[in-house]
């Protein structure tokens, strides 16, 4: 299918864990963290990027970027567009 993992990518969920649920705080920095990177110099080239994700981290990422609360459904799916502009 052509895909292209970045080096050192987990195939398996490191974080999961059968009696531990991520606090949603922790979630939320960590998709900060995720577009901070995104939008950093690393893909400058890219004008597309796609990513696929939970209904979960759906959640925080509408949260994250200041958008209004929106309900995933289960097996729903968000298009979102996200503009970065550099302070």
């Amino acid at each position: 299918w052509g895909f292209v993992f970045e080096d050192g990518f987990a195939h398996d969920d490191i974080y999961y864990k059968d009696d531990w649920r991520e606090p949603i705080h922790q979630q939320a920095m960590r998709a900060n963290s995720f577009l901070q990177d995104l939008f950093s110099d690393t893909y400058a080239a890219d004008e597309v990027v796609y990513c696929a994700s939970h209904s979960g981290e759906m959640k925080v990422l509408i949260a994250v970027t200041g958008h209004r609360r929106y309900t995933v459904p289960t097996a729903g799916m968000v298009p979102m567009l996200v503009k970065a502009v550099r302070n």
